[in-house]
C-alpha cells in the first residue's frame, strides 16, 4: 500500500511540474492554477466524483505550493534537485519572487520585473527576517556546543 500511495504522490507532483512548466510565461503563477491543471491531467474526462475531484485538488494545491516554494522562495531551506531560476541580466536575482496578490490565501510567484516596488520591499523584508532567525539559531548552536564542552572539561 506505501508503494502505491508514493506512486500517486509522484504522479501528482508530476501533473503539477508539468503545469508549472506550462504557466511559465505568465506574469504570475499561483498554486490554485497549476491545480486547476494538472487536474486535466489527472482526471482528464473530468469523471471523478466531486468529493474525489475537490480532495484531489487540494492534493494538487499542496504539491503546487511545495514545487513552487523549492522553485521561487529563496528563503526556502530545503534541499531538493529543484534549482532556483536565475535571472538572466542579474545572476544573485531570480525570475520570481512570493507575493500576495488577489486576496487569496496562497502566494503567487510574480515575475521580477512585474513586482511593484512594495512586493521588492515585502521580500527583502522577508529574507532579512530569515536571515536574522538562522544567525541566531547558528549562535545558539554554537553556544549549546561550547556549554558542553565546558560540562565534559570541568
Amino acid at each position: 500500500m506505501a508503494n502505491k500511495r508514493h506512486s500517486l504522490t509522484e504522479l501528482i507532483y508530476a501533473a503539477c511540474r508539468e503545469a508549472v512548466l506550462g504557466h511559465g510565461g505568465d506574469i504570475g503563477i499561483g498554486p490554485a492554477a497549476v491545480a486547476s491543471e494538472a487536474m486535466k491531467t489527472l482526471d482528464k474526462k473530468a469523471a471523478a466524483p466531486v468529493v474525489v475531484a475537490w480532495g484531489c485538488n487540494l492534493q494538487c494545491r499542496h504539491a503546487a505550493r511545495d514545487i513552487l516554494r523549492h522553485k521561487f522562495d529563496p528563503t526556502d531551506e530545503e534541499d531538493t534537485d529543484d534549482t532556483v531560476e536565475q535571472h538572466p541580466l542579474f545572476p544573485d536575482l531570480q525570475t520570481r519572487y512570493p507575493t500576495k496578490r488577489g486576496g487569496g490565501r496562497d502566494s503567487e510567484y510574480i515575475l521580477l520585473e512585474h513586482l511593484t516596488d512594495a512586493e521588492i520591499d515585502y521580500n527583502a523584508t522577508r529574507m532579512e527576517r530569515s536571515a536574522n532567525k538562522l544567525l541566531h539559531h547558528r549562535d545558539s548552536l554554537i553556544a549549546y556546543k561550547e556549554s558542553r564542552r565546558e560540562e565534559s572539561s570541568g
